[in-house]
């Protein structure tokens, strides 16, 4: 009864759940999502109109919701909310349907050098993305966010990092367990 629903944001792989011929800009084919690569680079010239990006959101909260799940928090496939202006539109959606949490890349917790250079580079490319977008500088929304929870990102600290040793008692976990690439198996006696 406890357990919370999220969105895990897809704008990345797979198909979309809004018709493609509502988000031409957004997806390629019969509504195939870009690679965050090509993503990214559609994004940088401005060939993804935000409008398509905030219907894909929306449709993705709406299909939870019509199999009976409450949505209670969002957070994104490959951290793409992360940066401008999909940051902002992720906001915006969750403010009109009264989503209170957005995964905050403002509360992160990383425990190895790894994970600490990656969020280091992934806040770079957070910073770069809000200029690009708006021409001044700053953090997109996702970085401003204040959330009571803080995350940890099992898959960023490595295979042989020892999560049993973190007393936090509010640190919500991200882990994408049996994915080849998270290959930390100290928390799967939690699953």
């Amino acid at each position: 009864p406890g357990l919370k629903v999220g969105l895990h944001l897809n704008l990345l792989e797979g198909k979309s759940t809004t018709h493609h011929a509502y988000i031409p800009s957004l997806v390629y084919g019969r509504g195939n999502f870009y690679s965050l690569k090509k993503f990214i680079r559609r994004i940088i010239l401005r060939l993804i109109n935000p409008d398509h990006i905030e219907r894909e959101i929306t449709s993705q909260i709406n299909a939870l919701k019509l199999s009976g799940l409450e949505v209670s928090f969002i957070d994104s496939h490959q951290h793409i909310h992360a940066l401008s202006p999909v940051a902002e539109i992720v906001k915006k959606v969750a403010e009109n349907e009264n989503i209170s949490v957005v995964r905050s890349y403002g509360n992160i917790r990383t425990y190895t050098l790894t994970a600490k250079i990656k969020y280091l580079i992934l806040k770079f490319s957070a910073y770069l993305s809000y200029f690009l977008t708006y021409g001044k500088i700053g953090l997109p929304a996702a970085w401003n966010t204040k959330n009571a929870e803080t995350y940890s990102f099992m898959s960023w600290e490595g295979s042989n990092f020892d999560f049993s040793i973190i007393k936090d008692t509010k640190l919500v976990f991200v882990a994408h367990p049996y994915l080849p690439f998270d290959s930390n198996t100290s928390y799967m006696w939690t699953l």
